[in-house]
């Protein structure tokens, strides 16, 4: 019973945060503002962390880097063909390339950048298994 209580407490995470990617690719395209930031900039960033996070969360529950990377890898194709049936949007390759930018600094992060924090973050990092 501890046993499946842990392996839930691994992977639900990771189920939840894949839905809500898909929920959030099924809402149409907000129309263009006109200005960079919101147009450009801000769905960029959304990408960089909605993958950045999804590997960390794929890493903490598999603890295999590269199983981590290729799941996440996957899903944002999956995720950009989803988006091909969806009015007002479109799949995108530079989508993809943003969303693997995310996941390769995250893998940055946890690899290299955990470790050495300080003392306070590091023991956070083991609580949550990522180090």
């Amino acid at each position: 019973m501890k046993e499946a209580r842990q392996i839930i407490s691994l992977w639900l995470p990771v189920a939840v945060w894949c839905g809500l990617i898909f929920y959030l690719s099924s809402l149409p395209s907000p129309p263009p503002t006109g200005n960079p930031f919101f147009d450009v900039v801000l769905p960029n960033l959304a990408h960089l962390l909605e993958y950045g996070l999804l590997l960390t969360l794929t890493y903490r529950a598999s603890q295999k880097p590269l199983f981590a990377f290729l799941f996440a890898f996957f899903y944002a194709f999956l995720d950009e063909f989803h988006q091909s049936f969806v009015a007002t949007r479109t799949a995108s390759f530079s989508d993809i390339l943003v969303d693997t930018l995310g996941m390769a600094l995250a893998w940055f992060v946890i690899w290299k950048l955990l470790p050495k924090a300080p003392k306070k973050l590091n023991l956070w990092a083991k609580k949550w298994q990522l180090v």
